[in-house]
């Protein structure tokens, strides 16, 4: 295989995360990336020393599973056969959903330590920032409502908090949390014509959303759902239908299966 045909491996590393991999050497000097890779603007480099032991365990745990998905690459790009780029290519796919698991750990203890004093961690404020901006930018703002919250519940100085965290609520469905807070924003002009047009849909976000747990209830209470267990040469996964909401889709597949 060609390199031209392999750099797509490298090319999505870490995008899901905000950071890349040169943030594997930023790591070792305590420095963090505040901003996406790729933004408009130049990331911006933030000093910080851990300094509990959760968060300095966490970040030496992400560190070692980046290091671990890099030295993976490397090998993926100097693989000779079919089979062992296939091999590297699965191991590198397992490796990236560890790298998430631990990202996401070190985000909670960060986090943690920042609110311990959050009036003399504004490096951790600020990093906590840049990562919120640039998943909610993604449109990846479920899992961010804690920190969303935190940096809105201690006045962090940035002109959009009130935004990003208005929308991290409606990600997660907390719609309770976002109406008051969104209402600020439209009625202050502050909210962009994506957002107002948000905030008018809202109450039918509201609605759906409740329908849904409704549905839900149904599900775990009535029968068991209908489902289709399908098997590949890499194993075998299990498709779950839910008939309440699609009930011909249903029967079809079921009546193929």
């Amino acid at each position: 295989m060609s390199w031209i045909h392999k750099t797509y491996l490298s090319l999505d590393t870490l995008r899901c995360l905000a950071v890349s991999m040169s943030w594997l050497l930023l790591l070792t000097t305590g420095a963090l990336l505040a901003h996406e890779q790729g933004d408009e603007s130049s990331p911006e480099l933030i000093s910080i020393s851990p300094t509990t032991k959760p968060f300095q365990d966490s970040t030496q745990a992400l560190r070692q599973v980046m290091g671990e998905m890099l030295e993976l690459e490397v090998l993926y790009h100097n693989s000779d056969t079919t089979k062992d780029e296939v091999e590297l290519k699965e191991r590198w796919y397992r490796k990236r959903d560890e790298v998430y698991t631990a990202y996401q750990a070190m985000l909670q203890t960060c986090l943690a330590e920042f609110l311990e004093s959050p009036n003399e961690r504004h490096p951790l404020a600020a990093y906590l920032y840049g990562q919120l901006k640039a998943s909610v930018k993604r449109s990846e703002g479920q899992g961010w409502l804690p920190i969303a919250q935190a940096l809105l519940d201690q006045r962090y100085p940035a002109d959009d908090i009130i935004s990003l965290s208005v929308q991290c609520c409606v990600a997660n469905n907390r719609f309770d949390l976002a109406r008051a807070p969104y209402a600020k924003l439209v009625e202050e002009g502050q909210a962009n014509a994506e957002l107002v047009k948000l905030y008018q849909e809202l109450q039918s976000m509201e609605r759906a959303w409740q329908r849904e747990l409704e549905v839900q209830t149904m599900d775990k209470s009535g029968p068991p759902l209908p489902q289709a267990r399908v098997h590949t040469t890499k194993g075998s996964f299990v498709i779950e239908l839910f008939e309440n909401q699609a009930p011909e889709a249903v029967a079809n597949f079921v009546h193929l299966a």
